[in-house]
């Protein structure tokens, strides 16, 4: 990578649900490091994706523009309340609490969602095989019930 790199940064968001993408390129050559994978799917295709390969797509909650959190938090939540799965939950309260701690302002109803996803996630604990006391969980609760 060219020691300039920084000034080789492109940061777009996405026409449909604004997701964060970064690319960089050197060389004539364009990298992309991120780019959504759930970008386009509906609401039943996303829950359905969860199902299969949740703990991968957790991650793309960080990169989500407030449109797209507002769009895809709500079949998340359903999947945690119909079965779910421990590594889909820690990746989720993970990516959302890297949002509520550097994506300032967030719409008061994402925010709203966030808490009761974070609400619903520590509640149940033991049904997605969570430590109770795991500390590390314990502080991306906390903070997303801060925000």
């Amino acid at each position: 990578m060219p020691d300039d790199a920084s000034r080789c940064t492109r940061v777009e968001t996405g026409p449909v649900l604004g997701f964060l993408r970064i690319t960089l390129f050197g060389a004539g050559t364009w990298i992309t490091l991120q780019q959504s994978r759930s970008w386009g799917k509906t609401q039943a295709e996303a829950i359905r994706e969860y199902q299969s390969q949740g703990a991968f797509l957790a991650e793309d909650f960080a990169y989500m523009a407030a449109v797209g959190l507002r769009y895809y938090l709500p079949p998340a939540l359903e999947y945690l309340r119909s079965s779910g799965d421990g590594d889909f939950v820690h990746g989720l309260m993970c990516s959302l609490h890297v949002q509520v701690r550097h994506r300032k302002p967030l719409p008061g109803d994402v925010v709203d969602m966030m808490k009761q996803a974070a609400r619903y996630c520590d509640a149940h604990r033991d049904k997605f095989g969570l430590d109770p006391e795991e500390e590390l969980f314990d502080d991306y609760v906390r903070t997303i019930l801060r925000a």
